[in-house]
This record gives structure tokens, sequence and C-alpha cells, in this order.
């Protein structure tokens, strides 16, 4: 990590405690207070709760800092974090990696007055610093970034950890790459990015000697582009980390449409203003969604971006009986344009991707496409995406835009760079199959195992394909204990398929581990169909070291129903078993699961025999009549019991067997037709039949 000037060890030395620090140590420190300046009372800061947080870390020792970077080598990095301190926790890790990708530089000056500013935004020193703070003084910090590192972490639990891992409350999904310089000030006087920076330069006035420490160089950040593939040498140092809390379990919800904003957590008293959490009341606080309409108002007036969005797309909404606000749908087409556009001026990347939205809404494309790419530049990784999908030669045409697979690649893996996990997965394919891109099976492995690390149940798409190129030797030489390894990760993050894979792949060397990937991928959740199959005939035959048990075998074929499961499962209780009664009604219902859930024609044909034989003509009618549509022969047998079948199914059956019978000379169609109620020929009816005749609407 490059320190231009400063090393962060003379920056906590500044920040942090009496003793000598050096020339810094004496610039930076304030003069003494009087006793009406000094800032003697205790600490307000309370601890806050376990949510997504962006904390500095401008204010880190070298030791620490070398912690958080070997820690981010060897994995995602795990932290105990709680507003009030912030620890590196050796020895703890998620799997995954972080990858760099540039955005469009940013420059901002962070201003923090008082204690409790001081230790709420600088974790690590803040507290013996705002101990040395006399009263209208500051602490401005300059910070300019121009990318981030970022990993695909999405939702990562406490069993998701490797390692010692005691007290973690926080993965590092990311960090801010860039440069800052930090200095002393005074309240009522502003200053900008490049008089923080240039404070002590060159010497001269008292003021100019008050910088406490700076990391990177400005005009190096200034060179940067928002395409960038790494940093620049003299601006890399980490500002910023992205928190992202642990959870207590995965959701079952699909990847979202659209990069969401994360209302970042403060410690009790303050809020983020966009920048930092502020006591008192912040100058730009952002407005939370659905929250009062002045509020966001004032906040878009004052330049947050974030709240000029709310202001449009999520409106005021009173809280209901309970106390809790029922969110209504967001209606892009009713979104204010102007306020769309000035939340992606103010650059939040959110406003910009709404914006596109809205511009295809209004069939504005030209705005659309510059909206998407300033999306993409801030780092929004769905942003970026869509442009890949724009370029995309298999995709829908889109207005002035050339088809280029170069270009596809280009902005698919920018996407996965900034962590979109679907992004990283196309990007593999791309690898994988040399499809728009260099055919490279370590490439390949390389993208998959990003998604992979994600920690979504979607991003088990990763690590079955890492499972399934090792198996076959695609791009990569065969390993079956990797294959087996990665099939296993994908299990757990209910890919029905590798479980079902993974437990083929060692069901006759290890029955136990077979049977327990099994089990997963048939649970309740995830109800593969062939990892059902496979658990529920180890049930009926007795095999995977199980007992054989009819219930359990029954109960597991309907958890998936399809490819016959559902029929097995009537037929178990049809004919009675182990540990099953016999229960004609169960067996009935099982074949209508099968005929009507799952279209098993066999089920069919039993649930027909079963109502022919309980003579219900009402359950037989309604059972012809719900397969008419898809079987002629239900409309026919329905017509013979009395019933009346769909004239515009029978119409089409009567067409098609007919055109069948004249045109293509097959006797099984002019057979069908006189069914229907045609007029074949004796010539026609004596035609040969084709091998298949259809009988089935397409």
């Amino acid at each position: 990590m490059i320190r231009s000037l400063i090393s962060l060890a003379a920056v906590t030395a500044v920040l942090g405690c009496g003793g000598g620090g050096g020339v810094v140590g004496e610039a930076v420190r304030p003069s003494a207070a009087t006793a009406g300046e000094a800032l003697d009372e205790p600490s307000s800061v309370q601890a806050c709760g376990s949510g997504f947080s962006e904390p500095l870390v401008v204010d880190m020792k070298s030791n620490e800092r070398s912690d958080l970077e070997v820690a981010m080598k060897d994995g995602v990095a795990v932290v105990a974090y709680d507003c009030k301190v912030l620890k590196v926790l050796k020895g703890c890790s998620a799997l995954g990696g972080y990858t760099f990708a540039g955005v469009t530089r940013k420059e901002d000056v962070v201003r923090m007055s008082g204690r409790d500013e001081l230790e709420a935004n600088l974790p690590l020193a803040g507290a013996s610093l705002g101990a040395s703070m006399k009263r209208g003084s500051t602490l401005d910090l300059a910070l300019v970034t121009i990318g981030k590192q970022r990993a695909t972490a999405s939702e990562i639990t406490q069993a998701d950890l490797n390692g010692s891992c005691e007290g973690a409350t926080h993965v590092v999904r990311g960090t801010y790459v860039g440069a800052f310089a930090l200095s002393t000030g005074t309240e009522g006087e502003l200053r900008a990015v490049a008089q923080i920076f240039s404070v002590g330069a060159k010497g001269g006035s008292k003021v100019d000697k008050s910088t406490s420490a700076k990391d990177g160089d400005l005009e190096a950040c200034r060179q940067a582009t928002a395409d960038a593939t790494s940093p620049p040498l003299e601006c890399r140092s980490l500002t910023r980390l992205e928190l992202l809390p642990l959870v207590a379990e995965k959701s079952e919800s699909k990847q979202p449409s659209e990069e969401e904003a994360k209302e970042r957590t403060c410690p009790p008293g303050s809020n983020w203003d966009g920048l930092k959490c502020a006591f008192g009341k912040p100058s730009v606080p952002a407005c939370k969604r659905y929250g009062p309409a002045a509020a966001c108002r004032a906040a878009c007036d004052a330049g947050n971006g974030e709240s000029c969005l709310n202001l449009t797309l999520y409106p005021e909404t009173a809280p209901g009986p309970d106390g809790v606000v029922k969110e209504p749908p967001r209606d892009i087409a009713k979104a204010d344009m102007a306020l769309l556009d000035k939340s992606c001026t103010l650059g939040f990347a959110e406003g910009c991707s709404i914006a596109q939205l809205k511009a295809n809404i209004d069939k504005q494309p030209a705005k659309a496409r510059a909206y998407v790419a300033k999306a993409c530049n801030l780092g929004d990784s769905y942003a970026c995406l869509t442009i890949a999908r724009w370029y995309d030669p298999n995709g829908p045409e889109v207005p002035d835009t050339v088809k280029s697979l170069d270009k596809t690649y280009e902005y698919i893996k920018r996407a996965c760079d900034l962590g979109h996990g679907l992004a990283c997965n196309a990007l593999g394919v791309m690898h994988r199959d040399g499809s728009g891109a260099k055919r490279d099976g370590a490439l390949a492995i390389a993208a998959f195992e990003r998604q992979c690390a994600g920690g979504r149940y979607l991003d088990g798409q990763g690590c079955l394909a890492i499972a399934s190129m090792y198996a076959k030797g695609q791009g990569v030489a065969v390993d079956q204990s990797k294959a087996l390894g990665y099939y296993e990760r994908a299990c757990d993050l209910r890919n029905a398929i590798a479980c079902n894979e993974g437990a083929l792949m060692i069901r006759s060397t290890d029955p136990g581990r077979a049977r327990a990937m099994l089990e997963r991928g048939c649970a309740k959740g995830a109800a593969g169909w062939d990892a059902c199959l496979q658990l529920g005939e180890a049930y009926e035959t007795g095999g995977l070291g199980l007992q054989k048990d009819f219930a359990m075998a029954a109960e597991v074929y309907l958890r998936s129903c399809a490819k016959g499961a559902c029929g097995k499962a009537g037929d178990l209780y049809s004919k009675g078993g182990p540990n099953l009664a016999k229960n004609p009604e169960k067996a009935r219902e099982s074949y209508k699961q099968g005929c009507t859930r799952a279209g098993d024609a066999q089920s069919c044909d039993k649930l027909e025999a079963l109502l022919l034989k309980a003579k219900d003509k009402a359950e037989l009618l309604a059972f012809y009549d719900s397969r008419c549509g898809l079987d002629v022969k239900a409309c026919i047998k329905l017509k013979k019991a009395g019933g009346t079948p769909n004239e515009q199914s029978m119409k089409f059956y009567t067409t098609e067997a007919q055109r069948n019978c004249q045109e293509k000379k097959d006797g099984a169609a002019c057979k069908l037709w006189k069914e229907l109620g045609g007029e074949p020929t004796a010539a026609e009816l004596k035609q040969p039949s084709a091998a298949k005749s259809p009988d089935k609407k397409p």
C-alpha cells in the first residue's frame, strides 16, 4: 500500500496518544484548550446494532491495516463492529475474494465536529483524538474515491464462516479505494478537497502545517478512469469499508433486478448524512423511504441524491394501525423525471438506474443509454449488466446499439468485478465455452468461484458449474475429489441438481454421505426432482443404508411429484407395505397430483381407472374436462360420457386430424378425425398409420 507522505502508523500516533508524535504529531495536535474550550464531557456514543455500515478506516494503524489486507487475500474478511469498535478477526474468513473495478471519481470533504462525531466515524482512533479537541475545532477529511474492491458476498451466515470467528458481526463485502488527506480546521471555515490535500505541501502558514495525515496523490487520482482495472500507484489507499451484517438464515427471495441502496447503521442519536454519522442536526441527511415528504424535499434541495429518489419513487406513506408502514408497489412510470435526473446528477447510482427505466418507459432511448452508462460508471453492477445485455448479439435489438461480443464481455466482466453474482456466472460460461471470450478453464473457474462465494441460494449455480467442469474434465483435468467438494457446496445452497449429482458420484462408496446430500436436495425448500426420486427409491428398496419404509418413500416422492414420483407414491398407497397401510383415498389423490400437477400420463391413466371403478360420474366428467385441453382422447371420452367438450379445443383437434389425414396420408389421423365427427373416405381410413399421430396439443 502506497503511503506517499506519511505512513498510517504515524497517523495513529497523531490521533492516538499524548506522547511524542514527532513533527507530524505536534503539527496536528490542537493548541492547549482553555477550561472553557475543552471538550471534557464524557462520550455519549453508544454501540449500534448489526446493520449495513460504511465506516472510515483512514485512522487504521499499520498493523491493523496489514491484518485487513492479509484477511482480504485469504478470503472474504470478517470483522467485529458495533459503531464504537472495529476489529479484524484474524484467522476467520468466508469463502470468496475481491476484484477491483474503477468508478467515476468522487471527491468529498467529511467534516467531523465534536467528540461524538469523531468517535462514531473513526472507530479506531476517534475517541482518543476527540479527547484532545477544543471547542470550535473540526477534523476535516478530504476523500477521493476512484474505485472499489468488491466481493460477491450477499448473504453470509455464521455457519458460512471458517476458522476462529467468535464475536463476528459483519463480513467486508468491499472497500473504497483512492486517497485521503486529514487536517484540523475550524467551524465556519470551509475548505475544498484540493486545499486539504495541499496543506503543508510547501510549508507556509501555521494553518498549512496542521496536516495530520495524507495517503495518496490527488493529481494521480484525477488521472484515474472509471473503466480502469487497477488503481494508479499513488491512489490505492483503502478509505472505507463496506460491511455486510451476518444473517441468521438465508432468505428465499430472488436476486433483485437492480442495485438497492442500503440504509447505513449509525449509533443511536445520529443519522447518516451521506458521508458520515452526524450528531445533532445533520447538514444533508438522507430521508427514509416512505418517510415525510418535507424531509425528503429539504434533503434533496440540500444536495442529497438518495433523498431526491426517495421523494418521487417512495412517497410518504402513513403507518398502519400496527405502526408498520405497508410499502405500496413503486410506480416508475409516475416518477418525476426531474427528480430522478437530479438524483443521478448528484452522483446517486440508483437514481441513474431508475432514470434509465423511466426514460425507456417514456420512449427516450438516447436518454436511457446515458443514464445507464452513468450508473455503471458510478459502480452500479446491475446497470453494467443491463448494458451487456444491450450489446449481446443474442439479445433483443436496441436502437442505435451495434451488437458486439467484445462489448458484451467488457460489461459482464465489469458487473462481475463489482460483485454481481449472475454476471460472474455469465462470465464463467463465456470462458468455459469460448463464446465471446478466450476459452480458458482457469478463468472460467475463477468467475464461477466468485458467484459460488456469494452466499445466496441462487449462487449455488456457480459452485455447480465448477463441479461439472472437474467431473467432466471440461477445460481442466478431471478431479473427482474437487468435483464432489463443489457439488457439496452447491448442495448446501439448496441446488438440488448438485445434491443429486454428488450423491450419484458416491452412492456406492459412501452411501451415508450420499443419503445426506439427497436429503438436502429433497428438503421441502428445494424438492429437486431427481434427488427426491433417488431418496424415495432408497426408502422403498432399503438402499443407501436405510430400512425399507414405504411411508417415508411416499412422502418423499410427493415432495417433487415430477418424473412419475407422484405415481410411485400412488402405487405405494395402493398396495401398502413396510410402515404403510393401504390407503385408496391417498392413492387416488397421489395419482391426481401426478396427473394435474406433473402431467404424468401413467398417473392420469391410473386415476381414470380408479374413477371408472368407483362409478363416480361427476368426478369422471370433471377429470375428462380438465384433460380435454391437453388430450384429444379426454375430449372424446367427455363427449361420450355426456359432457360438453371445450369448443376451441375440439376445433383445433378436428382441424389437425383432418390435415394429417388428407395431407400426410396418416390412417390413424383419419380414424381420429372420424371419432371427432369428421367424414373421411373409406380409402382414407385404409391408409397406413404414421409412426406418431398427434393427438395432443403441442
